[in-house]
């Protein structure tokens, strides 16, 4: 019994919930009955209850399941691809829905995929990212025009 840990959960990424803002805490009783002080009187709106609760329905869990399998899937895949790719210097490992990678020349591999229609965040502002870009993972086609856009990157000096 770990009576001083809590498990924070989200329903904004796997259950493609972001917008309604729905998460729930696991802890021990002691500890949810300080967090319930600062709980705001009426802390989820009716529509965002709904919401969650549509979400997590059997119907809505199978399709949970099979776009996490996905996301797997192309994560696997699109890392491998990117770290092949010349102007890439380093493909993080990640858990998330999401890549970080070190360029060669970050601002142009931002630039052309911009020019391309593919947003991805700028990470280049961060504390030792300077020619790092996050890049959230897509659906195959999606990612597949990523690949292409960032073949045509010149491999390092």
């Amino acid at each position: 019994r770990h009576d001083n840990i809590a498990v924070l959960r989200t329903l904004s990424k796997a259950h493609a919930l972001a917008a309604a803002r729905i998460g729930c805490v696991i802890a021990d009783a002691d500890l949810v009955a300080v967090l319930r002080c600062c709980q705001a009187p009426y802390p989820i709106p009716a529509p965002c209850s709904a919401l969650a609760l549509d979400g997590l329905d059997d119907a809505a869990l199978l399709r949970t399941r099979e776009r996490t399998a996905l996301v797997r899937a192309e994560r696997g895949r699109l890392r491998a691809a990117l770290a092949a790719l010349p102007g890439v210097r380093r493909v993080y490992a990640s858990d998330a829905n999401f890549l970080l990678v070190r360029f060669v020349d970050a601002e142009t591999a931002f630039q052309r995929l911009l020019a391309a229609g593919v947003v991805v965040r700028d990470q280049r502002a961060a504390p030792q990212l300077h020619d790092a870009l996050r890049i959230t993972l897509g659906t195959p086609e999606q990612n597949a025009r990523v690949l292409g856009v960032l073949a045509t990157l010149e491999p390092a000096a």
